[in-house]
């Protein structure tokens, strides 16, 4: 079992119903010191940017103004793509079921639409980055291949 193995447990054994860990809370920072870490200033999540719709309904905006965090889709994402290293979107979507369905990290179940969202918010907020590289899709065309920071 890795090391992002454990912590995942714990964070998941100690909130099994949180959408949103803070890192820096006294809570979580006990359940990571159980397994001898230690959660510092750079181990904190940038929030997430605006990504309420400007055509979309009232409750986009109400909806975008709840994100302040990362929630676990978001952080789902970002660990799978860890996991798996750099990937296209279609490679992240392709390879993502199986992540959920080995229940390894506790990975949030979620659509296709919703896993490259979540990739793209992620990487305005800093945390995922293009790698620079292109990768052919299953139809033929480049798309770019992102990477975890």
């Amino acid at each position: 079992m890795s090391q992002l193995d454990d912590v995942a447990a714990v964070l998941t054994e100690a909130f099994p119903h949180a959408t949103t860990i803070d890192l820096m809370a006294p809570a979580v920072s006990d359940a990571l010191d159980s397994l001898g870490l230690t959660v510092g200033p750079a181990d904190s999540f940038t929030p997430l940017p605006d990504v309420a719709s400007s055509r979309g309904p009232k409750t986009s905006d109400m909806a975008a103004a709840s994100v302040d965090e990362m929630s676990w889709r978001h952080w789902s994402v970002l660990m799978a793509l860890k996991e798996c290293g750099p990937a296209t979107d279609q490679e992240l979507c392709d390879r993502y079921p199986g992540l959920v369905a080995a229940q390894q990290h506790g990975f949030a179940a979620q659509s296709d639409a919703s896993i490259r969202t979540r990739r793209a918010e992620l990487t305005k907020a800093g945390h995922v980055e293009f790698t620079g590289l292109y990768r052919p899709t299953r139809s033929g065309r480049q798309a770019m291949v992102w990477a975890s920071r």
